[in-house]
């Protein structure tokens, strides 16, 4: 792996989404970790500012206390297994 999963560190006692508590890569992430593998994490930082920029060019944004934000998107994806996404549809479905 690159850099940025290589020095990556879950906190201790916190779910992380990608990594196991022993700090192996879930299944259903490996293909997200090999992909992140090959970025620093300047070139994160970077993407991640792009996206923001973008966003409030494009008028994606919010009010925070009179100053307008990008909506705040990761560049990393969140994933789902099968078995959690059945867990939380029933509360989107059910509106």
């Amino acid at each position: 792996m690159g850099d940025l999963i290589d020095a990556y560190r879950p906190r201790p006692g916190v779910y992380d989404e990608m990594f196991t508590p022993q700090r192996s890569i879930r299944s259903h992430y490996e293909d997200v970790a090999a992909a992140l593998g090959q970025f620093g994490a300047d070139d994160l930082t970077e993407r991640a500012e792009r996206l923001g920029k973008a966003f409030r060019d494009e008028g994606v944004t919010f009010d925070l206390d009179g100053e307008e934000r990008p909506f705040p998107l990761d560049v990393v994806p969140r994933l789902f297994e099968a078995v959690e996404w059945f867990t939380v549809a029933p509360g989107w479905c059910s509106g």
